[in-house]
């Protein structure tokens, strides 16, 4: 005959499950912020107090970072440190 009663969830698990849950959220809200702040002007960035939410999104940020520094080039420089370092590995690795 079928039990039709839920399986306990222990006291330890459930603690365990709730401090991860809180160490998420203290590692992912940083995350979110510097999303939502990459759609802020530059002045409702720094406004006191604070808005979480951007007021009047913008995506000018964007192209501004992307130019303010030579993106392509360390893209290209992570690119081949990545492939030097796995042909490296996967040679060693025959041997």
């Amino acid at each position: 005959m079928p039990s039709n009663t839920r399986p306990r969830i222990s006291l330890p698990l459930m603690l365990a499950y709730s401090a991860m849950a809180i160490v998420v959220i203290l590692i992912g809200l940083p995350l979110i912020w510097m999303l939502f702040a990459s759609f802020k002007q530059t002045d409702e960035i720094y406004r006191m107090p604070g808005t979480f939410f951007p007021e009047q999104p913008t995506l000018m940020n964007y192209p501004a970072a992307w130019n303010a520094v030579p993106f392509g080039r360390y893209f290209a420089n992570s690119v081949i440190t990545t492939v030097a370092a796995t042909a490296s590995k996967m040679i060693l690795a025959l041997f």
